[in-house]
């Protein structure tokens, strides 16, 4: 029986375990990311708005290259029930920033994306993505031990994405 060790185990491909799989690689753990998927992105069939203030603190420069559709200059938000609905429209020209905030997004393109980035930060590091879709590898990780290190939190709190107490972004006084 193959044995391997890991510091983290990441549950999903998608926005939130890319997230966690790129931050943890960055501050140095050994990482092993599982998606169900055939590839990161593959269950996604719609698209989405991504705010950017909190992917753009993991990476800066995600504007150069990520599969991003257009910014958004109006949002538009319906309650609905049944039998009625009620909308609220809001448009401003503050949204035209030169680096914007809101994004519309393909979510298996920018999943796939994402985990490309994952895997360029895993370079040279023994992290793995494993796909559930590969025989081989579900047939092979059956038969494997997986352990796990106990590290500290407190070693890689630092980072502005870990240390967050909340999901809202910061209020400007």
């Amino acid at each position: 029986m193959t044995e391997e060790k890991f510091d983290a185990i990441v549950v999903g491909a998608g926005m939130a375990g890319n997230a966690a799989a790129y931050t943890m690689a960055s501050r140095g753990l050994k990482v092993l990311q599982l998606e169900r998927g055939e590839y990161p992105g593959s269950k996604n069939v719609q698209g989405a708005i991504l705010y950017a203030n909190m992917l753009e603190t993991i990476i800066p420069d995600f504007r150069d290259d990520a599969p991003l559709e257009r910014h958004l200059v109006e949002q538009r938000f319906w309650l609905m029930d049944d039998t009625s609905h009620t909308g609220m429209h809001y448009r401003s020209d503050d949204f035209n920033e030169p680096t914007p905030n809101r994004y519309t997004i393909i979510r298996a393109q920018f999943d796939k994306w994402f985990s490309r980035k994952v895997r360029m930060m895993r370079r040279g590091m023994p992290n793995r993505l494993i796909l559930s879709n590969e025989r081989h590898s579900v047939y092979a990780w059956r038969h494997r031990r997986i352990r796990m290190r106990r590290v500290s939190f407190e070693r890689y709190a630092s980072h502005p994405t870990l240390n967050r107490t909340s999901n809202h972004p910061p209020t400007k006084s």
